[in-house]
């Protein structure tokens, strides 16, 4: 691959071409080239030393569409997957630090609560946010560090204990407050829960944090709209659950469906089906059908008649 090996001495350059560059590599990724890293590690180190993201908006652009920020995550992200050349496990301590300057970087993607409006998905922002990405990318980086060093590190498997700059980068990632920061975090969070249930757990109340409706709606919608009713997830989350019903009892009684509604009925009815949730009124899918409005239960209904005609069996009785 074209400079690849000496693209430590490159980080002087414009940063037009190294971003060029950097795209470069992600694209002999995708066709399965492989290339040393060591050197593309620095020149990425270097760049962040430099930290003149500035410079566009000098030039009459935009700090925001600097031709670096996004080459740096997209490139990690693409070197993480499990392909020839993926990064080889000496790499662990140089993509620390870059993943350290990623989580640090000063991110201008920022939402007011004004901007966010009742039925705000976060999940568009927090991808295209940088960090949102690097939320993205801190977990990758866990799913990898698994991959390539648990035959020889054991502790990477034992939850977040073999690798602690992934718990601590996040943890510093929640403490900026920012929405979509939140819905980045709940995007990720079932895959969060399995590499480390215990840490996912107790962070629970700073991912959705009960004084703060808006950093706790972003991360929930995100969650709801994005993810599968996993059962290791209801235990978890079932405050959660309840929470969002009870603000349905808030309603008008012919008040619209959102998605992030219909999303909550389309779980709440997928728990039902496999036995974890019941119609009995202080169960969840019980308490749905005595709070929410007419129409929102019309949706309930719907998906019944769904399942039934996509599985062709007789629901309970009770239905």
């Amino acid at each position: 691959v074209p400079f690849a090996e000496i693209a430590a001495d490159l980080g002087d350059l414009a940063p037009i071409y190294v971003g060029a560059l950097l795209n470069g590599l992600q694209n002999a990724l995708r066709s399965n080239q492989i290339f040393p890293w060591t050197p593309v590690l620095a020149l990425i180190d270097r760049v962040y030393q430099l930290g003149n993201w500035s410079a566009a908006a000098s030039d009459g652009g935009d700090h925001y569409s600097h031709p670096v920020r996004w080459a740096v995550p997209r490139l990690i992200d693409q070197g993480l997957r499990p392909a020839p050349g993926s990064f080889p496990a000496s790499s662990r301590e140089m993509l620390r630090s870059v993943l350290a300057r990623m989580a640090a970087d000063d991110d201008r993607t920022i939402f007011a609560a004004r901007e966010i409006g009742v039925d705000w998905d976060g999940a568009n922002a927090a991808l295209n946010s940088l960090a949102g990405a690097a939320v993205g990318t801190l977990t990758n980086y866990a799913v990898w560090l698994r991959r390539v060093t648990g035959d020889d590190d054991p502790s990477v498997l034992d939850g977040f204990k073999g690798m602690p700059e992934v718990p601590a980068l996040l943890e510093a990632l929640l403490d900026r407050h920012l929405p979509h920061i939140h819905a980045a975090v709940g995007l990720d969070l079932t895959r969060l829960l399995a590499l480390d249930r215990s840490w996912m757990e107790a962070k629970l109340p700073d991912v959705f944090p009960a004084d703060q409706p808006v950093l706790r709606n972003a991360a929930w919608r995100a969650y709801l709209r994005h993810s599968r009713a996993y059962n290791e997830v209801l235990p978890l989350l079932r405050h959660e659950y309840q929470r969002a019903i009870e603000e349905l009892a808030g309603l008008a009684p012919g008040a619209r469906a959102t998605e992030t509604d219909r999303k909550l009925a389309d779980h709440l009815f997928s728990y039902y089906l496999r036995g974890f949730v019941t119609l009995a009124p202080d169960d969840l899918l019980g308490l749905f059908l005595l709070k929410a409005p007419a129409t929102h239960r019309v949706e309930l209904i719907r998906l019944i008649g769904r399942g039934l005609e996509e599985s062709g069996k007789a629901f309970r009785p009770e239905l």
